[in-house]
């Protein structure tokens, strides 16, 4: 069925009905349509084609959330033109507009935040718009739209400096939406690429204020002679718990001829007034070519209250690093030979989505969850896996899980179906979206054929000719139409919305990455039980010297601690910053079971530290 088609049938303000009926309100009553679609489940044509990201805010002044969604389509001399589709609750259209040529259909989605205090999420869409396509030159601009009109706010767009002197800056970072200087509003953070600028330096960093106007800038390179930057977004967040943010960026400098190789790749932390902490190599010359697609991630993997920073590389390789720059134990891994490839020496190995977090076992700690492509064999077609490493770098029992063809996309995690175990959903460029259980088996019914991709198979691989390479295309976990139960939204190379009807209710402690880096804003800031947490129905095993008989959800002030050991004093809770809230116990306690009543000064994930115990527990207090 045709969008048009749906909406000439649906009210303009229909009440709220289950995503995915076939039984829609009209003005004159119901209607039984029916949505032809390969899935058993509600898909829309959105009338355009490489879709990335779907994101979800409040648009208006009602209490139902509305859906947005960017896509591209052909245009005339090779070049694409982008489409903005906003939906209500119910899958009916708000807006739509189509506007500006690209070079590519490599889009970075679109953020959703409020930047002028109307209590309204506005959209905040990065462009870089193709002009003269021989050669091509980019316009940089950054739009900031009003969410229900889609008109362009005052003092936008942010056009990036060295327009029109120089045309070669591009951006394909996703816009982090964050207040990272305390001031109560919220301020832009972007992050462009250069490609060979023939006047003017352009890679860096731009932090831009609500109202359109510049902030602060960091070039992260002064060569005009050679290719800047990355497809990858910043990271924000508060790195060291004092209450400050700090901007992660993963940057690289690259030959100017194709196949552009690679000079070296950086990362780099700077402190909310632009000033830089630190800054360190993570590859150099002879490490590849072309720009990353992944962003880095800032998670605690270990739950002892100091953050990670998390890169994957595109030859494939997942780093962690401390936030002195220290590699961690256990990393690189090298995802070659963690998922089997030919040759096991890397070389032709993929990894282009952005890392994904979830406990899967249910240990305390967490996982990290990407994807990949590689050859199983000479000569063969590519192959995907989808990987759960753990914090100290071991794969996770189960895990990597096969796939047909390459896993870019970037994965969601959350509870879909009706058993208590969270799933990872993603999709793979073999036209499959995959539902894996987490346990590495796959879920029953999946993976289930979506999009089409441009096989080849005498060539034993896939064609690149329609820029399937994703920046961003995640499942959206999300009780679209406030049922309680969760739906599963995603969009493919086709300009299709796909929503799956999930069986599981719609809880925040069972969505541990519901979106594309984390949230509507797009940090890259993984917190819980903000982005995600979820608590054991029953007794788990637990590595360590904690368990939860009764799950690590703290109800009505009353907490359950099995302690596996005894320990040789006080027992302690710190917050995320490392600040003592509580003392749970002063004296020695022995091995076994004690309740304990801690009334918590708010909502999130508690660390309890008990002296002779080297690793904390973990308490959750949910709103």
């Amino acid at each position: 069925m045709s969008l048009t088609l749906l909406l000439s049938l649906v009210a303009a303000q229909p009440a709220p009905g289950r995503v995915g009926m076939k039984t829609i309100v009209t003005p004159s009553g119901t209607q039984t349509v029916q949505v032809e679609s390969p899935l058993d489940d509600t898909t829309i044509n959105l009338s355009g084609r490489w879709g990335v990201a779907v994101n979800m805010g409040n648009l208006d002044d009602d209490p139902w959330p509305e859906v947005v969604c960017r896509l591209s389509r052909p245009a005339p001399n090779d070049l694409n033109i982008t489409k903005l589709v906003v939906l209500d609750h119910d899958l009916s259209l708000v807006w739509e507009d189509t506007w500006g040529y690209s070079g590519n259909p490599e889009m970075p989605s679109v953020t959703l935040a409020d930047i002028d205090g109307d209590d309204r999420d506005d959209l905040l869409v990065p462009m870089a718009e193709t002009f003269f396509p021989d050669p091509p030159q980019y316009k940089c601009r950054i739009y900031a739209l009003d969410g229900m009109t889609g008109r362009v706010k005052p003092g936008w767009p942010f056009i990036m400096p060295g327009w029109p002197e120089d045309p070669y800056h591009d951006s394909h970072s996703e816009v982090v939406a964050a207040d990272i200087n305390n001031d109560g509003t919220v301020e832009i953070v972007v992050q462009v690429e250069d490609l060979g600028s023939i006047r003017k330096p352009g890679a860096g960093l731009y932090v831009i204020k609500p109202n359109g106007d510049s902030l602060w800038k960091y070039l992260f390179y002064t060569d005009t002679l050679d290719r800047h930057g990355a497809y990858t977004s910043p990271a924000v967040c508060d790195l060291d718990g004092d209450g400050q943010m700090e901007i992660i960026c993963h940057c690289g400098w690259f030959q100017r001829a194709y196949p552009y190789p690679l000079i070296e790749r950086r990362l780099w932390i700077f402190s909310s007034d632009g000033t830089v902490r630190r800054h360190w190599q993570t590859e150099g010359v002879g490490a590849g070519y072309s720009p990353d697609y992944s962003s880095p991630a800032v998670a605690d993997l270990d739950g002892d209250g100091e953050y990670e920073i998390i890169v994957v590389r595109r030859p494939g390789f997942v780093a962690v690093y401390d936030t002195a720059g220290n590699t961690r134990p256990g990393f690189p891994v090298n995802l070659t030979t963690d998922g089997g490839y030919h040759p096991p020496s890397a070389g032709i190995t993929r990894a282009f989505s952005s890392p994904a977090f979830a406990d899967l076992n249910m240990d305390g700690n967490l996982e990290i969850v990407v994807g990949s492509s590689g050859r199983e064999s000479t000569n063969t077609r590519w192959a995907g896996r989808v990987h759960a490493l753990q914090h100290d770098g071991t794969s996770l029992r189960g895990f990597p899980v096969g796939t047909r063809n390459a896993i870019w996309y970037s994965p969601g995690i959350g509870n879909f179906d009706s058993d208590p175990q969270v799933e990872i959903m993603t999709a793979g460029c073999d036209s499959n979206f995959y539902c894996i259980n987490h346990d590495g088996t796959p879920s029953p019914g999946w993976p289930r054929t979506g999009f089409s991709t441009y096989w080849i198979p005498d060539a034993g691989s896939y064609a690149f000719i329609e820029g399937i390479i994703p920046l961003s295309k995640t499942p959206f976990f999300v009780d679209v139409n406030r049922d309680s139960l969760v739906e599963v939204l995603m969009t493919g190379k086709d300009g299709m919305l796909y929503v799956f009807d999930g069986a599981a209710s719609c809880r925040p402690e069972w969505l541990f990455c519901p979106t594309f880096r984390f949230n509507k804003e797009r940090t890259g800031w993984y917190r819980i039980p903000v982005s995600a947490v979820r608590a054991a129905p029953r007794a788990e095993p637990c590595a360590g010297a904690w368990s939860y008989p009764e799950g690590n959800i703290v109800h009505a002030g009353r907490a359950a601690i099995e302690l596996r050991q005894p320990t040789a004093g006080p027992v302690r809770v710190f917050d995320h910053a490392g600040r003592a809230v509580a003392v749970l116990a002063r004296q020695p306690l022995p091995a076994g079971t004690h309740r304990f009543e801690f009334n918590a000064p708010g909502a999130g994930v508690y660390l309890v530290r008990a002296a002779g115990l080297d690793q904390p527990g973990r308490l959750v207090v949910v709103e």
